[in-house]
């Protein structure tokens, strides 16, 4: 079944030539595909609570590149309330063992529905800890769309 509506939590701001352009590009693609994807930043006290809100109304919870503990309590609700949970990893081999050392990393990672990442190097860490996981360089490519159908 497809999702219909996609909610994705972005760390920080979402101007195109910032570090969230493989977010911004996954949410034009699923427009191509007529499906509905909100960005939210997530940052400040009153977008977390915003986006609690949020959860209730979507499908699918992505989150891009953001491993904080408030963002790990709003994956948990979302799983509770059944909605399909996504974490996208976008770092760079040389950043690899400063994710690693994040505990709500490796705790996001064991309970997400599925993982994406951009690269190998990630791709073999991260298969320690989940198995949907799902190398999708570009972030824009149908890949994405197929793991929304499972």
């Amino acid at each position: 079944m497809m999702a219909n509506k996609v909610l994705m939590a972005l760390a920080e701001d979402n101007r195109p030539e910032s570090s969230h352009g493989r977010g911004i590009g996954i949410v034009k693609k699923l427009a191509v595909q007529e499906i509905h994807c909100d960005l939210r930043v997530v940052i400040g006290t009153l977008e977390l609570w915003y986006f609690v809100l949020d959860i209730l109304r979507f499908d699918v919870i992505f989150f891009q590149n953001t491993y904080s503990i408030p963002h790990y309590l709003l994956m948990r609700m979302a799983m509770i309330l059944k909605k399909q949970t996504v974490l996208d990893l976008d770092v760079p081999a040389s950043h690899l063992a400063n994710l690693m050392s994040m505990r709500t990393v490796k705790l996001m990672m064991r309970h997400v529905s599925i993982v994406t990442v951009s690269n190998s190097s990630l791709y073999q860490v991260v298969r320690k800890y989940q198995k949907n996981v799902y190398k999708i360089p570009s972030g824009t490519d149908s890949t994405f769309i197929n793991l929304l159908k499972k």
